[in-house]
Formats: structure tokens, sequence, C-alpha cells
């Protein structure tokens, strides 16, 4: 399983106005406003005219609408900027990652992953095709210079050269990859449906080790932090420690004295694990060098509901609620609450992936078949006030 509630619910255009027996007579303003209509229109790229140039849009931009708001005690004017359309090919985009300069997101319905170039002149590019053997791709993850994608109905994952998008291998038999995490240069892949934990060499695509008797029960996501792989355990809403680089079990955190209630997403730094439950709608923090609970962040105020991805920005810790369509922001150091970003301001809808670069965060909008990036400033140690620029 990877997210929930995340179908596909299409807009449906307003009905148009009637018109009189005489229709007014058309100024330069109003010819104006139909001839921006009209080049709106003819900038829309379908699906079709995508696979019969082989995925590349020629002489497209990706759509973007330009919004903005203020923060109540904000200095600045805060913007998001929404990329949704066909000219990306985006359907139904569930997961994320960022490297050599682009943007890669994955279409769980359309079988495709889109690359968006952070250069604003070069173009996108929506992959797809046999050659890639995409499967309903969903989880993704980046190194420096390949991309693994998992394919959650073909149980396999597919190795993509980061810098030109270029087919590398195929890996198989891997059933129902919740999550990938990359660590020593191993590639760590959690299967949901066996049960258990794979390890393959980032550079030949060799599995190295199979992991199934440390009690794994659906693991749902990965992460690696103080030399270990921390496995966040969905069905017994448990945390399976696992050395990274000999593999032998290090502990099991259990759900009574960590709180743990079928977590769906992990983020983790050095010394810190932070773990999303999704049953109690609660962030579990754990300091990774001692296993011991430092903290359950909850309540009203953070306005967590079904937290599904969590980043890491500088000082921050940001967390996409698919059901509550928002982003809550998180004082890294202390817990405390920074703000919450919702409305139509920023067209979250069904928020269910998230990634950071370079200081910018990009939200994957399930539902919606869209993407909002923001840019977050550092905040300075006197302010806790962050602006989001545009670009």
């Amino acid at each position: 399983m990877l997210a929930v509630n995340i179908g596909y619910s299409p807009r449906h255009a307003g009905s148009p106005i009637g018109l009189g027996p005489a229709p007014p007579r058309r100024g330069p303003r109003t010819t104006l406003i139909v001839l921006c209509v009209i080049a709106v229109l003819s900038s829309v790229v379908t699906t079709e005219e995508l696979s019969a140039s082989g995925g590349r849009v020629a002489g497209c931009q990706p759509k973007v609408i330009r919004v903005s708001c203020s923060r109540v005690g904000a200095t600045a004017e805060s913007i998001a900027f929404v990329y949704a359309g066909s000219a990306l090919g985006l359907r139904r985009p569930t997961g994320a990652a960022a490297a050599a300069g682009r943007l890669w997101i994955t279409n769980l319905a359309g079988n495709s992953v889109s690359q968006i170039s952070l250069r604003s002149a070069d173009r996108p590019v929506v992959r797809n095709g046999s050659r890639y053997g995409f499967s309903a791709p969903g989880p993704i993850v980046a190194g420096p210079r390949r991309l693994w994608v998992a394919n959650t109905v073909a149980n396999t994952i597919t190795e993509l050269n980061a810098e030109n998008g270029a087919f590398i291998r195929t890996i198989p038999h891997i059933p129902a990859a919740n999550s990938l995490v990359l660590s020593h240069a191993r590639l760590w892949v959690a299967s949901g449906e066996g049960n258990s934990v794979r390890v393959f060499d980032a550079h030949s695509g060799k599995l190295v080790k199979q992991f199934r008797r440390y009690g794994f029960s659906e693991p749902r996501a990965l992460a690696a932090s103080h030399g270990c792989i921390w496995v966040a355990n969905q069905r017994t809403s448990t945390v399976t420690v696992i050395n990274a680089t000999t593999g032998a079990w290090k502990a099991t955190l259990r759900s009574r004295r960590f709180r743990l209630a079928q977590p769906t997403a992990e983020v983790a730094s050095r010394r810190r694990l932070w773990v999303a439950n999704a049953a109690n709608s609660t962030i579990t923090e754990i300091n990774t060098v001692t296993r011991h609970l430092v903290r359950v962040i909850r309540g009203d105020r953070y306005r967590l509901d079904f937290p599904a991805a969590m980043v890491l920005v500088g000082r921050d810790l940001w967390v996409a609620n698919e059901l509550g369509n928002s982003l809550t922001e998180i004082d890294a150091a202390t817990g405390r609450l920074v703000r919450v970003l919702s409305g139509r301001t920023y067209r979250f809808d069904a928020p269910s992936a998230m990634i950071s670069y370079r200081g910018r965060i990009w939200v994957t909008n399930a539902r919606a078949g869209s993407v909002t990036e923001l840019q977050a400033a550092r905040r300075s140690v006197r302010s806790q006030s962050t602006s989001l620029r545009s670009r």
C-alpha cells in the first residue's frame, strides 16, 4: 500500500454564461482577453503528443500558476509555484527525487517519470515506454549520478542515469517495494508483501543479502542514520534497527515505549530520527545514538492529519498531511510549531511525497496531478519567521 485517499478526481469546468439575442460589442479589452485564452489553450500538450514525440515536449514549458500569500508576522510576501497540466505528464504523482540539477517525479497512474530541469531554459521530459519498464512507479531514490524507481505492479526496480535519464538496468523480483534508501553504496529496499528487506550493490545492481528473520511486518519506510538502517513496520507499529555495514540486528523499538502507531514515513539526520504515525497523526522523535525517545509531536495546533511524507530543510522539519491537504513546519531542535501552510494558495491536494533540494521544497499532489514548489529561507537565531521567495 503506497498511500490512501489518492484517487484522481477530475476538475469540472463551470457552465458557460448564456448569451442574449444581441451580444455586446467587443472592445479592445475583451479582444485581449480572448486572445490570451486562445494562447493558453494552444499551449496545452496532450498525452498522445507526448508519446508520439518520445516523451520530449518541443517548445513547451511547464504550466506554472503563480500565487501569493502573506503569513501573519512575516515581513516578506510568500510565493508558491504550482506545476500542473499535461505538459509535465503528471498523473497521480506519488514520488519525488532530486539529482543532477533535475527534479524527478513518479506518476503512479501514468506509468512514467516526469523530469523537470531546475534550469528554466530546459524543457520538461516525460520518460515512458517499454524500454524503462515502468509499471505503477512509486518510491524513488536518487544518488549522485543514478536513480532507482520502484515499480509496484511489475515488482521491479528501474535504474536510470540521473544526468541524462538513460536506462541502465532492471532489478527483478522485488514484491511491493514500499521504500528505498541509499547507504554506504548500497540500495536498501523494504518489501511490504514479502515482509523482508533486500540490500543491493548500488554499482552493479546485484543482490547482496535478504533479511526476513528480524520480525519485519509490512515494512513501510526506511531511513539511514548513525551507521544503521531504521525500518518502520506498519502492521506491528515497530522500528527495526539494522547495522548498515554488516546487516546485523541491533534493536527493535516497540510501540508502547515510543508511541508508534502504524508508521508510514521516516526522515533522519545524523543523530535524530522522525517517524510519522498514521493511526494517531503524531511524529515520534528518536535519538539514533542512544535509541531513546526524545519527544512525541502531537496536538491540535500542529494540524497533523495522516502525515505521509517528511523532509528536513535547514533547521526545520516539514510534514505533508495527506488528509489535511497541508504542510506543517516544525523546529527540528525544539519540536515547536513554526507554522501550517494550507488553503487554496498552495493548491495542496492529497500531498503524498516531498523532496528538498538547495533550499527549495517540492510537494506532489496525488489527487490533483500537480506539484507545488516552495522556497524556504533559513531562519535566523533570533527570529523564527520564514519567507517563501519566487525564483
